[in-house]
């Protein structure tokens, strides 16, 4: 059954399976990590985040919470920048770029989307670690939430959806029936056909 084996995407199994497949951590200890770090809910869909100085003390820690590397994703223009990557069997050949105001990094609301060609996001290794990601954390079909740090290049994965929220709402209309039609094909193909990855 698809996604059968996709049972745990708090954000704390997701930062463990990251550091697992990419080699490096999402994951910071605050009692020991030293400058900024981000502190949100382990559940999804809380878009709680925020930013903290480390360290802190051992009885700040909040119960219910992980502690993320603050991710540089911050364009020039004060835009946070995040790729909202489909899986359907596989990485889609196509994800969403969404900025949203400095201000506003953890929320929501999106202040552009468009569509952009994975490969031209994103090289070759990292869709393949991407993949391997998915493979372990059970994920056939659904979305990630991805950044890239400005300073280091580092990718990041943040966030898994194993149920998709479809086209963005604020993208235009033709790119909505593009992305639809691109799902719809490898989700058929991959998932409902057994196609290999």
């Amino acid at each position: 059954t698809i996604n059968s084996r996709c049972t745990d995407i708090s954000k704390r199994r997701v930062a463990e399976v990251f550091e697992e497949v990419f080699g490096y951590p999402l994951g910071v200890d605050p009692l020991s990590h030293r400058g900024k770090a981000v502190v949100k809910s382990d559940r999804n869909a809380t878009h709680d985040g925020r930013i903290i100085d480390c360290p802190i003390e051992e009885s700040a820690i909040e119960p219910g919470k992980v502690y993320n590397v603050l991710v540089g994703n911050v364009d020039a223009d004060g835009f946070a920048v995040d790729y909202r990557v489909i899986i359907a069997g596989g990485v889609l050949q196509i994800l969403s770029e969404k900025k949203r105001r400095e201000s506003m990094r953890f929320r929501r609301a999106n202040d552009l989307v468009r569509l952009r060609r994975t490969a031209d996001k994103l090289a070759a290794s990292e869709i393949q670690a991407i993949e391997r990601f998915c493979a372990r954390i059970g994920l056939d079909s659904g979305e990630l939430d991805c950044l890239r740090d400005a300073d280091s290049g580092r990718l990041y994965i943040v966030d898994v959806a194993k149920t998709s929220g479809g086209p963005p709402a604020i993208l235009p209309r033709r790119q909505k029936l593009i992305l639809l039609e691109e799902l719809s094909v490898a989700f058929a193909e991959r998932c409902l056909l057994g196609h290999p990855r």
